[in-house]
């Protein structure tokens, strides 16, 4: 199975998986049902998918009889671009079909859809893999519920990466507490019971006394959050929120249970994971806001910044440093786009979206 597949099914999954997991699963006589079974036993807490955590002998023993997997390799030359090859059916086990179907090779999201080779300044080959295709299935035209989706879809992968380190309850469960009246503390010691919720930002605004009060909301409903000025660290913290962040929050109820005091802040950033010199060479550019067809558009320092990564330069110092990129990351707005804003036509040197776009793939050629 194509090492590419393994990782896109992951990420669609909502995991990253380091390189030794996918060369592992990959090799596999059946990867596809060793994916399922990975998925359906994962621990929701982890990010990051190891070596370790696939347990390839428990896998083998539950499902002894399963057929063996293998996806065609398509030799690749220098200046033919090829299709992929389907993959070889075989016959599923009944109780893993309906599981292993939506991971099949053959699914739209997870669809090597084309391959080319490139040959560097070197003549070393470059294999170029176009894992999907979005043209003519771009159909957002930016209805209401289009933004809800969205915003309902940010929630649920912030909020699990948040889920691994906090032990939330649903924002309902406080409003019944507070509707009720029955009081949350813990008896006469005059301590609140402690919470913890996950939500998203939406309200942000400062008290008389200088406190920050915040209005958090999940699917189930919204509750109040107050930063005492006097926490200064966890104060600096809240100043700089913004609405519709997603964030968690641990905290002491008061007595009446209609206010959560926040006593930590938990963020749905990125776990330390020691850095990996293994697997793979060069240098990656990373880069943004490019904004083709925009009247502001930078042409001559872009067809200079082309010249540096095809190592036209008389600098030796840039040049080698061009000779060790492999990888061009852009990190959005790649086009200035059309009715962004208004009066933006009186802004735009390439009036059509499409020609935006035509004249980005003449650069990125």
């Amino acid at each position: 199975m194509k090492e590419i597949k393994v990782q896109e099914i992951f990420l669609e999954a909502g995991y990253q998986i380091s390189p030794k997991a996918v060369e592992m699963i990959a090799l596999h006589s059946a990867p596809n049902d060793l994916i399922s079974y990975i998925l359906e036993n994962v621990d929701e807490s982890l990010f990051v998918i190891e070596a370790e955590h696939i347990d390839i002998e428990s896998f083998e023993k539950e499902y002894p009889d399963l057929p063996k997997e293998c996806l065609e390799e398509v030799p690749c030359s220098n200046d033919t671009p090829t299709s992929s090859v389907a993959p070889v059916s075989s016959t599923r086990s009944p109780a893993r079909s309906s599981v292993s179907s939506t991971l099949s090779p053959t699914s739209s999201s997870a669809t090597l859809q084309d391959e080319r080779c490139f040959s560097d300044s070197n003549g070393q080959v470059n294999n170029i893999n176009i894992m999907s295709d979005i043209t003519d299935m771009s159909t957002c035209v930016g209805e209401y519920m289009e933004f809800v989706q969205y915003f309902r879809n940010r929630y649920t992968k912030l909020s699990n990466i948040i889920r691994g380190r906090v032990t939330a309850r649903p924002i309902e469960s406080l409003n019944k507490n507070r509707k009720h009246s029955s009081g949350v503390r813990r008896g006469g010691g005059g301590d609140y019971n402690e919470a913890s919720i996950i939500g998203m930002v939406s309200e942000i605004r400062t008290t008389a006394n200088g406190h920050k009060m915040l209005q958090l909301e999940d699917p189930t409903g919204s509750f109040p959050v107050l930063v005492h000025q006097a926490e200064k660290d966890l104060f600096e913290e809240a100043s700089k929120l913004v609405l519709d962040e997603v964030i968690g929050i641990t905290g002491s109820m008061t007595n009446d249970g209609s206010l959560l005091i926040a006593k930590k802040l938990v963020f749905p950033d990125l776990p330390n994971i020691p850095n990996r010199r293994e697997g793979t060479w060069g240098k990656a550019i990373f880069t943004s806001d490019i904004h083709v067809g925009s009247s502001t558009f930078l042409e001559e320092e872009w067809c200079s910044f082309l010249d540096f990564l095809n190592g036209k330069t008389d600098n030796e110092q840039l040049k080698k440093i061009s000779e060790e990129i492999r990888f061009l990351v852009v990190a959005g707005d790649l086009v200035d786009g059309i009715g962004i804003f208004p009066g933006q036509e009186h802004e735009l040197d390439i009036l059509d979206v499409y020609d935006q776009y035509r004249k980005a793939a003449e650069y990125f050629d």
